[in-house]
């Protein structure tokens, strides 16, 4: 009976245990400014995200080459952003910078938007009104009347690593250019370039 009791005992005591535990260790979580500067490690932030964006953005709209090329095509110049690359050894969102920069450049007013990453399902619902004899061929959208970007936006990111005792550091670099895809010329480019030191 006394041994059953203090076996009783002890696994209430470990199951208190257990419960304060993860209690104890259950996250706070607060909002905090989007903006703020985030150092957490080397790796590439949020921060640098908002860097690089702003620093490509602004590059880019007041370009000599980009204002005499607004002028010359009588209004906004139809671009296509294609995938930034990551040529760093870090899990880096790139989708999430160029969402970033495709939504400034749009607000701009200077460019417009075509987006190749959603032509699969455009192609889709034009094939589906065309031929699918669902659809009044008199209201449906035909095929062929899309159009075609003009320019080409596109980029990357690379990085350098140097370490010395407990002190590391991170050297980033991302390139940015613009294609004509008429002639193939590059009209724009501009580079943003970060250095992180962790001791």
């Amino acid at each position: 009976m006394k041994k059953s009791l203090v076996v009783g005992a002890a696994v209430a005591a470990l199951g208190s245990l257990l419960f304060l535990g993860g209690c104890s260790s259950t996250p706070t979580v607060q909002y905090t400014d989007s903006t703020a500067v985030d150092t957490l490690s080397t790796n590439f932030s949020s921060t640098d995200l908002q860097m690089t964006t702003s620093s490509m953005v602004n590059s880019l709209v007041t370009s000599p080459m980009i204002s005499n090329a607004y002028k010359q095509n009588g209004g906004p110049m139809i671009i296509y952003v294609d995938n930034i690359k990551n040529n760093t050894d870090q899990h880096i969102d790139t989708g999430m910078l160029s969402d970033a920069i495709t939504s400034q450049i749009l607000n701009s007013g200077l460019f417009q938007l075509v987006d190749m990453n959603a032509m699969a399902a455009a192609k889709k619902q034009l094939d589906f009104q065309a031929y699918s004899g669902m659809v009044d061929q008199s209201k449906a959208i035909q095929l062929g009347t899309m159009t075609g970007a003009q320019y080409m936006v596109y980029g990357n990111i690379s990085t350098m690593n140097a370490s010395n005792g407990s002190q590391s550091s991170v050297f980033y670099q991302i390139t940015m250019s613009m294609m004509d895809l008429k002639s193939g010329l590059i009209v724009w480019q501009n580079t943003k370039q970060i250095r992180k030191v962790s001791n």
